[in-house]
């Protein structure tokens, strides 16, 4: 955004970032496992958020693993193009060898706990993404990320640290990192495991709100 905001025109002087937080976990008993590698998608169905890509991921995946796996979708049209949107992947996938591994659980009303019942959440928006907060509640609930690099994505994801990123140019290099992970579960939950001290460490409500006020102490201080 900072970025966007230097090439409108706005003094760069005057932009200073402040990313938001969530609140830290305390108990994170409710985490499970399972013997099946389970890959999660959770947002608005659109082109933007990236879920036709996330699907041909699944099916390249599923082409070359022999694991059990399930592939997950958290989400539901909103309006009239996202509504064509899905009846377009259902006709397109439905008659896919690997759809019966595929769950649609429609709208999820308490999005934040979606990602703890995945090992891998797949972030792959094809558009400008200021700040996906669904990184920071995947990364919260120790799960780690696959994600487009695009927008403020790289801000929260680290690649080859706590967890991996892909450009959204490349669905196959996506589909190979997916298939990886697959056969390396342990690495995947080491993984998610770094991203949860990270989200803990930089992008909690108190690091949020000190940040705020350390901000709007200087701009009282340049108006006095």
């Amino acid at each position: 955004m900072q970025q966007a905001c230097r090439n409108a025109g706005y003094p760069g002087r005057k932009l200073e970032v402040v990313h938001n937080g969530l609140p830290i976990l305390r108990d994170d008993s409710h985490r499970t496992r399972a013997d099946i590698f389970r890959i999660g998608f959770l947002g608005a169905f659109s082109e933007r958020k990236g879920l036709g890509g996330f699907l041909a991921m699944v099916e390249r995946f599923a082409a070359e693993t022999k694991g059990g796996w399930r592939a997950e979708i958290g989400g539901a049209a909103q309006d009239e193009a996202a509504r064509a949107l899905e009846s377009d992947l259902l006709s397109r996938y439905s008659d896919s060898s690997c759809w019966n591994r595929v769950r649609w659980h429609g709208w999820v009303n308490q999005a934040d706990e979606f990602p703890a019942e995945r090992d891998q959440l797949i972030c792959p928006s094809s558009d400008f993404d200021p700040f996906p907060t669904v990184l920071l509640e995947a990364g919260r609930q120790g799960v780690g990320v696959l994600a487009a690099d695009v927008g403020g994505v790289a801000e929260i994801v680290v690649e080859g640290a706590d967890r991996l990123a892909f450009l959204c140019i490349a669905l196959d290099d996506g589909a190979n990192i997916l298939i990886g992970l697959g056969a390396a579960p342990a690495e995947c939950h080491a993984a998610g495991g770094r991203a949860a001290e990270r989200v803990a460490a930089e992008f909690s409500v108190g690091e949020m709100i000190e940040n705020c006020g350390r901000l709007y102490s200087t701009l009282l201080l340049n108006n006095e």
